[in-house]
C-alpha cells in the first residue's frame, strides 16, 4: 500500500544526507545482490539509479559498459562509505518529529531508524526501484533489507518488527504479508503520517489528527439521560475509582439504536468527570472512511500516546465495523482489527479507559463483549427525556406546546433526528410564517424517520372525541373508588375486560390523569417479535421504561401474552406467559391490563391481579346522556322523544360515540335522528349483534 508518494518526494530529499542514501542504495545493489537485474548485459535497467550513483558515463555512452567493471567501482565506492558510514540529518524536520514521536511511544534507535528507512524507500523512487527488483519476498527476505541496509542485527529486526513490538503495537508500521509480496506493498506505514512527519508538529497527536481528534463539547447534559442516573453514577464512580488505583483494562461499552446518544453521553461523562475525551476518526479530514482495521490500529496508538497523560478517555464509536468476522486474504476467518487473541488481550490491558459504541452488538463476538467491564443499553429515551430534548432543540424556533407534546409521544424518537431537523428548519426560519412553523419541522422530521423505516408521527393516543367521565362507565364497581385508592397507594394491577370500546383503555388514561402520572400505552404488536426471546426482552423493557417514567402501564390486547397455557402449542408460547407474569409480579407501580378475551386468560395470570373490573355496553340513562353530549357537541336540536329508541340499542357502548363523531368530520351529521340511524348501524355490525335485542321505536 504506497501512501503520500507523490506529496512526499520532492520534500524527503532534503531530510536524507546523499552519502547515506549512496550507502543504502550500493547495499541494496551489492549486499541484497539486486545488481543482478540492475545490471543488464548490456546496459542498466534503471537509468536513473546509474546516475544517481554517478555512473553517467556509462549511460550516456552504452560503448564503454562494461558490467565487471561497474560492479568493480560499485564495490569500492561501497567500501570507502563503509569506512565512515554517514548518520541521517539530525537537524532535519522529519528527524526532529521522529524524535518527539519516538519520546512519546517509547521506540528505540531501532525502531526509530526502521521507519525511517521505510519512508525513504516509499518517498525515493531511486529505493523503491532498486528493492522492489528484487522481486517478490517473504518476511525472511524482508527482515534481511532491513538488517543488511541499517547495519542492524538481524535478531533486533525481528524484535522491532513483532507483534509484540511498539511499531506493531501502536499501528505506525506493520508487515502486510496478505498483499504481493514486493517490500513497498508489505511495509505498510500508518495512512498519513508520512505526510505530517514532513511538517512542522507542535506536539505528538497532531501527527495523528486523522486518526486522533479531540472530542466536541457535550451537547446534551445529564438532565437528558435522567433515565439512566444510576448507570451514570456506576459509571462516574467506576472511572473514579479506576483512576485512582491506576487500574488498566477500563472498557465501557455502549449500544443501542443509531443517533439514540450514545456518543453524546460518553462525552457528557466525561465532562461531568472532568476527563478529556478523544475520538478515534472514522474518516479522514480529507473524508477517505477509514477501514476497521486502520481504526483500530489508531486505537492501539491511542493508546500508547495517551498513556502517560492524566484524566483521558477515548471513545472508540462504530465498532461493529471493526470487531465484524471477514474472510482475509489468506482465506482464514477473522476479524476486522486483527487475531482475537490480540484483541481480547488488548481489552483486558489497555491503560486508558475506553467508550466502546456499537449500533449492532450481535455482531460482535461473544468472547469480546464479555470483556467489557460495564455494558450499557440505549435505544430511544422515555417520553420524559424526548419531551425534554424537543423542548432545549428547538428553544429558539416557534414550535407550538401542543406539537412538542404530542410529538413526545413518538417511541422511535432520538437526540439525533430532533437535532438535525432542528438545524434544517433553524436556517431557513425566517422564510416560514409562524403557523406554517409546526407543519415544516414535522415534514423534516418525518422524512427521517420514514427514512429509517419508522412512523412519521407517533401513534394515535388512546382516547374518546367526546368528553370523558366516570358517570358514561358501565363497570362492575365503583371505579371512582377505584381511583382515589390508586392516588394514595400509588400501586396496584388492575385487569379490565368487557366488549371492545366500553371505556377501559379511557379508564387507563382517566386514572393517569388523576394520579399526575404519564400514561405508558403498549399493545400487542409492540412486544411482537419474530425472534425467539425477543419478546420476553421487550416485556422486561416495557415494564423497566414504565419504572424509568414513573408512568402508569396500560398493556392493551393482554390475552395475548396471558393466555392459559394449557392451551399453548409451542414452548415459547409458554416462556412469553411466565416472563410476563414475572414481570408483573415485580413490577412496583399501576399496571393495567385490557382484554376484550377474559376467558382466555391464565389462572395464574387471575391471581395476580388486584382487581378484575368488567365494563359493560351502556346503560340505558348512560346512552341518553352519550346522545345529548354528542348533539350539543354537534349543535344541534334534540328531540326528546328519542330516548326510547336510543335505550333500545342493547350494544352500545362510548366507543361507538367516538367513532361517529369521527364520521362527522368526513360525512356530516345533518340531525339527532340521523346521529341515531348511524349508532344503530354501529351496533348492527358486532359480532353477537344477532344474539341480543337491538331495537328502536319509530320517529
Amino acid at each position: 500500500m504506497k501512501l503520500d508518494i507523490q506529496k512526499n518526494k520532492s520534500t524527503f530529499t532534503d531530510n536524507l544526507n546523499k552519502e547515506l542514501k549512496h550507502l543504502w542504495l550500493l547495499r541494496i545493489i551489492l549486499k541484497l545482490e539486486a545488481h543482478k537485474r540492475f545490471l543488464n548485459e548490456h546496459a542498466f535497467r534503471f537509468d536513473d539509479i546509474a546516475r544517481e550513483l554517478g555512473l553517467d558515463n556509462y549511460v550516456d555512452n552504452p560503448r564503454a559498459y562494461n558490467r565487471d567493471l561497474i560492479l568493480t567501482e560499485l564495490r569500492q565506492n561501497l567500501a570507502t562509505i563503509e569506512k565512515h558510514p554517514p548518520q541521517a540529518k539530525s537537524e532535519s524536520r522529519l528527524w526532529e518529529n521522529l524524535g518527539m514521536l519516538g519520546q512519546a511511544l517509547k521506540l528505540n534507535d531501532i525502531e526509530i531508524l526502521i521507519l525511517f528507512f521505510a519512508i525513504a524507500v516509499k518517498t525515493e523512487d531511486h529505493f523503491e526501484e532498486a528493492i522492489d527488483s528484487m522481486g517478490n519476498l517473504n518476511i525472511a527476505s524482508i527482515e534481511k533489507i532491513f538488517s543488511i541496509c541499517l547495519g542492524i542485527g538481524i535478531t533486533d529486526v525481528r524484535t522491532a518488527l513483532s507483534e509484540s513490538g511498539t511499531l506493531f503495537r501502536t499501528g505506525i508500521l506493520w508487515l502486510d504479508m496478505d498483499s504481493v509480496y514486493t517490500f513497498s506493498n508489505t511495509v505498510v506505514i500508518m495512512h498519513g503520517l508520512t505526510t505530517e512527519l514532513m511538517r512542522e508538529q507542535n506536539e505528538p497527536l497532531s501527527l495523528f489528527h486523522n486518526h486522533i481528534v479531540p472530542s466536541f463539547k457535550a451537547k446534551l447534559g445529564a438532565e437528558h439521560y435522567s433515565h439512566l442516573t444510576e448507570d451514570t453514577a456506576t459509571i462516574k464512580h467506576y472511572l473514579g475509582a479506576a483512576g485512582q488505583a491506576k487500574n488498566t483494562g477500563i472498557n465501557i461499552l455502549i449500544y443501542g439504536a443509531p443517533g439514540s446518544g450514545k456518543t453524546e453521553y460518553a462525552r457528557m461523562i466525561a465532562e461531568v468527570t472532568g476527563h478529556h475525551l478523544y475520538e478515534i476518526a472514522t474518516e479522514t479530514r480529507q473524508a477517505k472512511a477509514l477501514e476497521g482495521s486502520e481504526r483500530f490500529r489508531a486505537f492501539r496508538l491511542a493508546q500508547t500516546i495517551l498513556e502517560r497523560r492524566h484524566d483521558t478517555l477515548i471513545l472508540f464509536d462504530e465498532i461493529e465495523d471493526v470487531f465484524k468476522e471477514s474472510l482475509s486474504k489468506s482465506g482464514k476467518r477473522d476479524n476486522q482489527s486483527g487475531t482475537k487473541a490480540w484483541v481480547n488481550r488488548l481489552l483486558e490491558t489497555n491503560p486508558v479507559p475506553s467508550f466502546w459504541l456499537t449500533n449492532n452488538l450481535p455482531q460482535l463476538d461473544p468472547a469480546v463483549v464479555r470483556r467489557f467491564d460495564y455494558i450499557l443499553e440505549m435505544n430511544a429515551p422515555p417520553r420524559s427525556v424526548r419531551a425534554r430534548m424537543l423542548d432545549d432543540y428547538l428553544i429558539d424556533l416557534p414550535v407550538s406546546t401542543h406539537w412538542k407534546r404530542q410529538m413526545s409521544e413518538h417511541e422511535n424518537l432520538v437526540p439525533a433526528v430532533i437535532e438535525r431537523a432542528a438545524k434544517v428548519v433553524r436556517h431557513i426560519k425566517h422564510t416560514i410564517p409562524t403557523q406554517d412553523m409546526d407543519k415544516v419541522i414535522s415534514k423534516v422530521m418525518g422524512n427521517t424517520l420514514e427514512a429509517l423505516y419508522l412512523p412519521r408521527m407517533p401513534k394515535a393516543s388512546l382516547g374518546m372525541d367526546t368528553n370523558y367521565r366516570l358517570g358514561i362507565l358501565n363497570a362492575d364497581c365503583n371505579v371512582g373508588e377505584i381511583c382515589d385508592n390508586l392516588v394514595t397507594e400509588k400501586r396496584g394491577r388492575l385487569c379490565l375486560y368487557g366488549p371492545p370500546g366500553t371505556g377501559k383503555s379511557a379508564f387507563g388514561r382517566y386514572i393517569a390523569d388523576r394520579m399526575d402520572r404519564p400514561l405508558l400505552i403498549k399493545r400487542a404488536s409492540d412486544i411482537l417479535s419474530p425472534f425467539l426471546g425477543e419478546a420476553e426482552i421487550n416485556m422486561a423493557k416495557m415494564f423497566r421504561e414504565a419504572e424509568i417514567e414513573n408512568a402508569v402501564l396500560l398493556l392493551d390486547e393482554a390475552d395475548t401474552y396471558l393466555q392459559d397455557r394449557k392451551n399453548a402449542q409451542r414452548s415459547w408460547e409458554i416462556s412469553e406467559v411466565n416472563e410476563m407474569l414475572t414481570q408483573m409480579e415485580s413490577f412496583d407501580g399501576v399496571f393495567i391490563a385490557s382484554t376484550n378475551l377474559m376467558s382466555s386468560l391464565d389462572p395464574a395470570a387471575l391471581r395476580r391481579f388486584d382487581l378484575k373490573l368488567r365494563f359493560d355496553y351502556l346503560k340505558p340513562e348512560q346512552a341518553w346522556l352519550m346522545f345529548t353530549d354528542t348533539i350539543a357537541k354537534l349543535g344541534l336540536p334534540l328531540d326528546e322523544s328519542l330516548q326510547k329508541s336510543v335505550a333500545a340499542l342493547a350494544m352500545l357502548t362510548p366507543g361507538d360515540f367516538a367513532t361517529v363523531s369521527r364520521q362527522a368530520r368526513l360525512r356530516k351529521i345533518t340531525d339527532d335522528a340521523d346521529l341515531l340511524s348511524r349508532l344503530t348501524d354501529e351496533c348492527a355490525l358486532k359480532p353477537d349483534a344477532n344474539k341480543r335485542a337491538i331495537g328502536f321505536s319509530s320517529y
